[in-house]
């Protein structure tokens, strides 16, 4: 699975539909112009995982892919983060890396921070690799997000 490819190759019509209609308010703050489609446990590597795809487009070409693991100690997360970096540095260089942390803009009380690990090309395609450290309040599972990000998806969610 990879951006370009279709979701159907992996996933089917009804599903990508039924995720359409369970995510019909997210993006809320945009146009929503693209939306996520997930998959839930089953895979070797990854807890979760989920593509966005346009909401018009009959193909339902992938502009990102995002694998998710789930971490109870940020410590864990930042280890396996490291990990996959040196992965990926090798392969890629370190040119273009860029590495910081920053408090998670849906966490009000500035509890909860994120640590990337971006890779951006000239194409402005980029990989990025980001642990979050969620406080308890926030609901949601800390963990780490690996995910390869089109240009063309980055320009339209940075336009909001």
């Amino acid at each position: 699975m990879s951006v370009g490819d279709s979701a159907l190759d992996f996933f089917s019509e009804k599903h990508i539909l039924k995720e359409f209609e369970i995510g019909k308010n997210e993006y809320s703050w945009t146009d929503q112009k693209f939306t996520d489609v997930y998959k839930y446990g089953g895979m070797e590597l990854y807890d979760n995982l989920n593509v966005a795809v346009k909401r018009k487009d009959k193909k339902y070409i992938i502009y990102t892919v995002t694998g998710q693991i789930t971490y109870d100690n940020i410590n864990d997360c930042l280890e396996k983060q490291k990990e996959l970096e040196n992965e990926f540095t090798t392969i890629l260089g370190d040119k273009n890396k860029i590495k910081h942390e920053k408090k998670h803009s849906q966490d009000k009380t500035g509890k909860s921070k994120v640590y990337f690990v971006i890779f951006e090309f000239e194409t402005m395609d980029k990989i990025e690799i980001a642990c979050f450290d969620l406080a308890k309040h926030m609901k949601q599972p800390s963990g780490l997000d690996v995910g390869i990000i089109s240009a063309e998806y980055r320009n339209w969610i940075q336009s909001f």
